[in-house]
């Protein structure tokens, strides 16, 4: 494909000129703005944004990047009840970009390439910043932009790790999920329970390891013993957290209480209990989530739902607005779906 240099020799014109006609200045003649648009349509030229951007013309795009392994078959598998966390997030985003006249461009990274295609993005100037949902801590990818100093929105990321600390383009949002999980925590053993089966998520991200840390925390200030077995190590999936249900359950260990660090995975719960034939048995038992999916209060699992327009006003704004961030990490209040009140109001 041809560059700007190119197309300026082809119509005998400066680079300046191609610029000028790209980004429709006025006073640039009939022929020469009709010579050098007919080179870019036959060529299939696609101005680099980094030009127009020097040439006064200010990016209005925010990337929107999900790190989401096989996310097309945890669209497709129940009706998409894995990726809802995701999109209620970029809903409310799209929302927020549109009162500052912003665009959002969505993609998914499952990988190095998707990586690669990402930094793409922040290379050739297409996006003015970008927000990271979904991170894995350990993530060299997002140190890589963090040391270039590109403008980053984190979602759920420590503000220190391994030693590197963010830059001022860098800025944290994060949901208060050890706080949500240990009010939950709390309720159950207030209400007398005590022997309270705990379903974790990914650990590697902050997410997870905040929510079980909250669990066992408010277990430890109430003085109840943490026991492993009551414990059952997933990743947020459904297939994954399935598996390991019905593992435990066919151990016929005794507990009272379920708390899940998803909702996705308290629906593997109810799926393994129905298919093991104990609805019965388990019929009066209290079951908590997290994230308030679609019909998960329907279904019978009280949930914590985090403020996503509250994250994305911080989100958007921090890329957006000169000097809106801040240095510490801002937090993304949560509320408890506990009775039918709470969930039409929320």
């Amino acid at each position: 494909m041809l560059d700007s240099t190119e197309i300026a020799k082809i119509a005998g014109v400066s680079r300046s000129t191609v610029s000028k006609v790209l980004n429709n200045y006025p006073n640039i003649s009939a022929e020469t703005r009709e010579k050098v648009l007919e080179i870019v349509r036959k060529n299939n030229y696609v101005p680099n944004s980094n030009a127009q951007a020097l040439a006064g013309k200010v990016n209005s795009v925010i990337g929107i990047f999900i790190y989401e392994k096989n996310y097309e078959d945890s669209i497709k598998a129940n009706q998409g009840k894995n990726f809802v966390y995701f999109t209620d997030f970029i809903d409310a985003c799209m929302k927020e970009s549109f009162i500052y006249k912003h665009q959002i461009l969505v993609d998914v990274i499952e990988d190095e390439i998707g990586e690669a295609r990402v930094e793409t993005f922040f290379k050739n100037g297409s996006i003015a910043g970008g927000i990271f949902i979904g991170l894995n801590q350990e993530s060299n990818f997002i140190k890589k932009l963090m040391e270039k100093d590109y403008k980053l929105a984190l979602i759920d990321y420590r503000k220190d790790l391994n030693g590197h600390k963010k830059n001022n383009s860098t800025f944290l949002i994060n949901v208060k999920d050890y706080e949500g999980s240990y009010e939950v925590t709390k309720r159950l053993i207030d209400s007398g329970y005590k022997k309270i089966l705990y379903i974790a998520g990914d650990e590697k991200k902050l997410t997870g390891s905040e929510r079980k840390n909250g669990y066992i925390q408010c277990l430890k200030d109430n003085n109840i013993e943490i026991q492993d077995k009551l414990i059952i190590s997933s990743n947020f999936k459904k297939d994954d957290s399935c598996f390991k249900i019905k593992e435990f359950l066919e151990k016929n260990i005794e507990f009272h209480a379920v708390i899940s660090a998803n909702d996705t995975m308290a629906y593997g719960f109810l799926e393994i209990v129905e298919e093991l034939g104990l609805k019965e048995k388990f019929k009066d038992i209290p079951i908590w989530g997290y994230d308030n999916l679609k019909y998960s209060f329907i279904q019978g699992i009280k949930t914590v739902a985090p403020n996503f327009s509250q994250g994305a006003v911080e989100a958007i704004k921090s890329l957006i607005v000169k000097g809106y961030g801040k240095e510490t990490p801002q937090k993304i209040d949560v509320k408890l779906i506990e009775k039918l009140e709470d969930y039409l109001n929320s």
